[in-house]
């Protein structure tokens, strides 16, 4: 429910909504009847109210577990006081997408003067909206399926700085807001991370093991930029390797499972994962 307004408005079925802007007369929500004797038959529709301007301020949210993580990132820049600077959030994989949302917290120093939109992802102000808290609230969606090329920028943020300020520190994922998802054509909703990546096109991705916590095997999403060994690693919390595996994996993406069986007791696990020259390390609670 958004603040001052109930999740449901009923509307007369017979009233037709003004256009272009449906809501420029404001919607009756009530009838009028003559109490003379006699039969009532009164007609009226339901909607459901939603937030379509991304202004709203609901909290409480709690991210899923359970889905795949699709990487954004963005060029690692240094904007010294009254720079200005188009930044591109870029897709970390190609893939297809009718939509995504997300919120970034944008740090003091650091002013929005507006979204632009990428390649296949054209917006306007209705798309994204900035909160006094310098939260930026962004939904974009389509009504055709949209390709989403890995390394070409999804959306742009205009910046201006106030003082000499990091983007890598200034420019962060807002969680516990607006869910960061997409919603790819096949229908599985993947959670969306931000990372800066020193303004390297070709880099390698990871989306850490899911579902985190697991009853079973666990799975990694690897995206790698060129041929490369892989090592996977598991150990116990006492130091003790409980799963090892090195391998060659070719360029492109892969998902690998730390098995079950790895991990035979309930508790915490460490994971280590290195390709090449990068590593990511995390923890992998199994139930």
């Amino acid at each position: 429910v958004l603040p001052d307004n109930d999740s449901w408005r009923l509307y007369p079925a017979d009233y037709a909504f003004p256009s272009p802007n449906p809501l420029a007369g404001g919607v009756p929500n009530s009838y009028t009847v003559d109490l003379a004797p006699g039969a009532y038959q009164l007609e009226y529709k339901a909607v459901k109210v939603g937030d379509v301007n991304c202004s709203a301020l609901a909290g409480d949210f709690l991210e899923p577990t359970d889905r795949t993580v699709f990487p954004l990132y963005f060029p690692e820049q240094t904007l010294n006081a009254g720079e200005t600077i188009k930044l591109p959030v870029f897709a970390g994989e190609t893939t297809q997408w009718d939509g995504f949302q997300l919120a970034l917290e944008l740090l003091p120093g650091l002013t929005l003067e507006t979204v632009s939109g990428g390649l296949n992802t054209s917006m306007s102000a209705e798309n994204w909206h900035l909160t006094a808290q310098n939260v930026l609230n962004l939904s974009w969606i389509t009504g055709e399926t949209a390709s989403i090329p890995a390394g070409e920028p999804l959306f742009y943020l205009h910046l201006s700085a106030a003082q000499k300020i990091h983007t890598a520190e200034a420019v962060l994922l807002k969680k516990g807001t607006l869910s960061a998802e997409a919603y790819p054509a096949t229908g599985s909703v993947q959670t969306l991370e931000l990372y800066p990546n020193a303004g390297k096109k070709d880099m390698a991705f990871l989306s850490p093991p899911q579902p985190n916590p697991t009853t079973g095997d666990a799975i990694l999403r690897l995206q790698l930029p060129q041929d490369e060994t892989v090592t996977i690693q598991l150990f116990t919390t006492d130091g003790r390797t409980a799963y090892l595996r090195t391998s060659m994996f070719g360029k492109g993406a892969h998902d690998e499972s730390i098995p079950a069986e790895a991990m035979p007791q309930p508790g915490l696990y460490l994971w280590r994962l290195q390709a090449g020259d990068a590593i990511w390390t995390g923890k992998l609670q199994r139930f």
